[in-house]
């Protein structure tokens, strides 16, 4: 809404468009000063008014876009992109992601709430948001819902603002509820058998556990009968006349998820157990012991460990391909990943040969016939063929198709994007007709939505805040950091910083003052007046000149580095990108520093000097850390902290931080943590403060190599 256009006033609105009465909107405006709450939830509440009716208006007095919350179910993964503590006290509920155009949907009250924006934007990790109004009823349900784990219905969440006159529900919306879910209840079965004495039987046992059961004596009888209705499962008695594999490939190709039960005997069918699905889980967590043995025995690359056994075994489930066929789909993706890189073939024009090689081992060892033609029917033309018809070989061949394409182009190792999700679309799918089928396709782009969709919401580090009274730099350096990924917020009011860093508790801090040089000072204790942590909270500042001696001040105080503001901020960005890789590495190894009195250890390749001791200092832990180098003809360096000061240090002939400035160069090695008596600590042989030391640390880490006598 522009500035200066007055707001319509939301009971003028309804009148206008026929909803409620005058004597309608007096009554609701009365209990609403009686009891409290927004008069619109009072004209819900009496039946006066529909939740889309009321949407409506409100979308009309605050131009916006409207959404009626109690007709959608949210999926968690989407609830999770905003913190729960957040959505309840700011009465908001995330309810759709376009994943195409980075777009988080939300609702909530009041669309036109520039610091919601701002605040939803800074903790929605560098997607863009648009605010939808809802009405408040709905709100307060949602949110018990899905945040609060109350199982509550919209009549209830009218309760939490309006806590009387329960009886006036009379009930109904519980009977609604209870129909409907006795309505989904019911499954229907579709039996073939030409045996009227045991298929009575059957029929009446099914019936009696709430199954609705449809009967035909033949199969072609079968196949006009599943034109028009979907069953949950399908009996096939293999003595009954017509084309049951013509039925049975039907099914396949109408609806995947039909169980298909082709049965010899009554008795066969009744003693089948159910456990397909453990017995599926079993064995393709075998197959993927065996990858993985496989590959560490001959120390294969790890791009392709067990990846594409996993994407297609996620496929079959996503397209809901029965437990029995799809193990024998699983089963060739492994054959087939494990084949290929074994088998030493190379390029794509040579693809199929590895299937060929792997096919005549199979017979000859008398593999499953089902397996060998899923393999068989690889890289397969399938261009007009199959419009009726689709065995589970071909369905099963064309997955592992579109799946070893995607692997062959995009390695595993490269972290699964948007660019990367573009460019795999456009090859997928022009290859459909050709060699892929459009339901593979589209169920496998769907999963790599998926799967990139997953990411976001357990990226869960690399929140920046950024505190700028100089306009245009903060321009260039908000933007530059958004291009990198960045999810960053800005202010120019100290007032406000605080009260965004309190409540967000960001990763990073960026400072920018327009302030003199002197002065800097001063600012950062103001700062730190207001309760904001430079040791906790990884800070920048962004300024020219500041002398050395200064530098050396403002490391004391815990600030990270000091970056000149020429536009190349390059260095700015390894930095934070290395801030990230820290915090990531602190929260994996949180567990293990957590409670070392049993010991602990690990890499240098997954948490560096500097982060342990920087981890071991947050904790104030007594230890003994040992770190080794990879090549073990190099002495050990011992470190021992009190209560997280570093107390001593020494490695060969080197004593206190020198010893610590050598290891620092060491990129690959092990470390190990022990708790030890306060009295077992020697005597100290360390200089300088545990800060000094970690910035130098850091310093050699980046590759900016600092000898021990240039040490400040």
């Amino acid at each position: 809404m522009g500035k200066g256009q007055q707001k319509l006033r939301l009971d003028e609105i309804l009148i206008d468009e026929g909803l409620v009465s005058e004597d309608q909107i007096k009554e609701a405006l009365a209990k609403q000063k009686e009891r409290g709450g927004k008069f619109g939830s009072h004209l819900l509440h009496d039946g006066y008014v529909d939740e889309p009716g009321l949407v409506k208006a409100l979308a009309a007095q605050f131009n916006c876009d409207g959404v009626v919350l109690s007709k959608l179910e949210i999926p968690e993964i989407i609830l999770k992109f905003i913190p729960r503590r957040l959505a309840i006290a700011r009465k908001i509920v995330p309810f759709d992601y376009d994943l195409d155009n980075n777009l988080l949907k939300i609702a909530c009250e009041d669309p036109n709430d520039e610091s919601l924006q701002s605040e939803i934007s800074f903790v929605a990790r560098g997607k863009s948001i648009k605010l939808y109004i809802a009405a408040e009823l709905a709100l307060n349900t949602a949110i018990a819902r899905y945040y609060m784990n109350h199982q509550i219905s919209p009549e209830d969440g009218l309760l939490m603002e309006i806590p009387d006159e329960i009886a006036d529900m009379g009930g109904s919306a519980e009977k609604v509820q209870a129909d409907f879910e006795h309505t989904i209840s019911i499954k229907s079965v579709l039996l073939v058998t030409d045996d009227s004495k045991s298929g009575s039987l059957v029929k009446s046992l099914l019936e009696q556990d709430n199954y609705h059961v449809v009967v035909t004596d033949s199969a072609d009888d079968a196949l006009e009968i599943i034109g028009s209705e979907t069953f949950h499962t399908v009996f096939i008695k293999d003595t009954v006349s017509g084309d049951y594999l013509d039925l049975i490939d039907r099914l396949r190709k109408q609806s995947p998820s039909t169980v298909v039960r082709y049965y010899e005997s009554t008795s066969s069918l009744l003693l089948n157990d159910d456990c397909l699905p453990a017995e599926e889980s079993l064995l393709r967590k075998n197959l993927e012991l065996y990858t993985y043995l496989l590959n560490a025995k001959d120390r294969l690359p790890d791009d392709h460990t067990c990846v594409m056994g996993r994407y297609v075994d996620m496929v079959c489930a996503r397209m809901e391909i029965p437990y029995k066929d799809r193990l024998a789909i699983v089963n060739a993706a492994y054959i087939h990943d494990i084949a290929r890189h074994y088998y030493t073939v190379t390029g794509d024009a040579d693809r199929k040969q590895s299937c060929e090689l792997t096919i005549k081992l199979l017979k000859s060892l008398g593999y499953s016939p089902v397996v060998v033609a899923i393999l068989r029917s690889m890289y397969k033309n399938v261009k007009g063929k199959y419009t009726k018809r689709l065995p589970i070989e071909v369905l099963g061949g064309n997955i592992l198709t579109a799946v070893d394409s995607f692997c062959r182009s995009f390695p595993a190792r490269d972290r699964l994007s948007l660019d990367k999700l573009d460019s795999a679309q456009k090859k997928l799918r022009d290859q459909i007709g050709n060699t892929l089928l459009n339901e593979v396709v589209e169920a496998f782009i769907g999963l790599l939505k998926d799967e990139i969709l997953k990411h976001h919401t357990e990226q869960n580090v690399g929140q920046i805040m950024l505190l700028s009274r100089v306009p245009e730099l903060t321009e260039s350096v908000e933007g530059r950091l958004k291009n990198e990924g960045f999810r960053v917020i800005s202010t120019d009011s100290v007032s406000r910083f605080t009260e965004l860093y309190e409540r967000s508790r960001p990763d990073i801090v960026i400072l920018a003052p327009d302030i003199e040089v002197s002065y800097i000072t001063s600012f950062l204790d103001e700062l730190t007046m207001r309760e904001i942590s430079f040791e906790d909270t990884a800070t920048f500042i962004l300024k020219d000149g500041i002398p050395p001696t200064m530098l050396v001040s403002l490391f004391e105080l815990g600030i990270e580095d000091v970056i000149g503001t020429d536009g190349n901020f390059e260095l700015l960005i390894a930095k934070i990108c290395r801030i990230q890789s820290r915090i990531r590495s602190r929260v994996k190894h949180k567990g293990i520093l957590g409670d070392v009195s049993g010991g602990a250890g690990g890499g240098l390749d997954e948490m560096n000097l500097s982060e342990l001791m920087e981890e071991l200092n947050t904790g104030q832990r007594t230890v003994k850390l040992t770190v080794t180098p990879a090549d073990s003809r190099g002495n050990q360096l011992v470190v021992f902290f009190g209560y997280g000061s570093i107390v001593f240090a020494r490695l060969d002939n080197l004593a206190g931080e020198d010893a610590i400035y050598r290891a620092a160069q060491w990129n690959e090695g092990t470390w190990t943590v022990e708790t030890i008596k306060e009295e077992d600590l020697p005597d100290s042989n360390v200089e300088r403060s545990d800060g000094t030391i970690r910035i130098n640390t850091m310093k050699i880490l980046e590759n900016k190599p600092t000898s021990p006598e240039s040490v400040p």
